[in-house]
């Protein structure tokens, strides 16, 4: 079962969300045959994941594994555009990876060279990463910005996800390992991020 992963894109300049967009939404190869994407058919899946990793690492033949730290990941959603104008406009993006009991099979790769790519386009642009996986009961956090991107994940918990307290208990984990990971960026309750 793979995890889900919401990362959330918070920038005071609508370039970050509109090059989201139009980054997973361009025109992208619905033949993939040339590449080893995971599996070597044209399912939705395998064209999806491969249009998942080209706008972050190009272009490729052979599944970047190594440098995408999983052996797959796939958007879910495609993101919108902002229609109006804010102080801090926030898209947030949701990401299937493939699962394991361990976070190195994270996709750390993968969300460190997208928010390069985002903070490139916006200097202020944070990135928050919530994690969770049900068959694995793992919970994670991630956190990046100009200064790189760091992901931890809580210690393996038993959790219903039909009970409020629960739900409630896999939150605080949540924040509490993306608190976490700004700490490790430098970024305090006194700073801004």
């Amino acid at each position: 079962m793979p995890y889900t992963r919401i990362v959330r894109v918070e920038a005071s300049s609508s370039n970050a969300p509109t090059n989201l967009h139009s980054w997973f939404t361009g025109s992208f190869s619905s033949d993939v045959s040339g590449s080893t994407c995971y599996s070597l058919n044209n399912s939705w899946d395998t064209v999806t994941r491969y249009n998942t990793v080209v706008p972050v690492f190009g272009t490729y033949e052979i599944y970047p594994s190594s440098s995408v730290g999983a052996d797959w990941i796939q958007l879910y959603e495609k993101p919108d555009i902002p229609d109006e104008s804010a102080d801090r406009y926030t898209t947030d993006l949701e990401f299937l990876v493939s699962g394991s009991f361990t976070s190195s099979s994270f996709a750390n790769g993968y969300f460190a060279e997208l928010t390069k790519k985002i903070v490139e386009v916006t200097n202020d642009a944070t990135i928050r990463l919530h994690c969770f996986s049900t068959s694995f009961n793992l919970i994670g956090g991630g956190f990046g910005n100009k200064d790189g991107f760091r992901y931890y994940e809580s210690s393996s918990i038993s959790y219903d996800k039909d009970d409020d307290d629960d739900i409630e208990r896999v939150h605080v984990l949540k924040d509490m390992c993306i608190k976490r990971a700004k700490l490790d960026l430098g970024v305090t309750p006194f700073t801004q991020e």
